[in-house]
């Protein structure tokens, strides 16, 4: 008899979205889109009281840097971020 194992991988939203938490506490609005639906090409919208006082390219730099391992891999291949502060709509 052969035995079949199944390896279950988390989706990369998911995983882009366990690591993007554990960066932003609550309350945070982080919103994650698969722009091609291939896993490979994200837009990501983060609402965070971090961001206060930051440049824009200082709140960048601040999602960017927990995925760097995953841009660095090519597990993300095109990434396009927007931020703004709780006070900013």
């Amino acid at each position: 008899m052969r035995t079949s194992i199944i390896k279950l991988q988390m989706s990369k939203i998911t995983t882009i979205a366990k690591i993007l938490e554990d960066r932003f506490p609550k309350p945070s609005k982080i919103v994650i889109k698969d722009v091609n639906n291939d896993e490979k090409h994200f837009d990501i919208s983060i609402e965070s009281a971090l961001f206060k006082g930051k440049s824009l390219v200082e709140q960048h730099q601040f999602v960017y840097e927990p995925l760097k391992t995953l841009i660095d891999t090519n597990d993300i291949h095109a990434l396009q971020i927007k931020t703004h502060t709780l006070d900013e709509q």
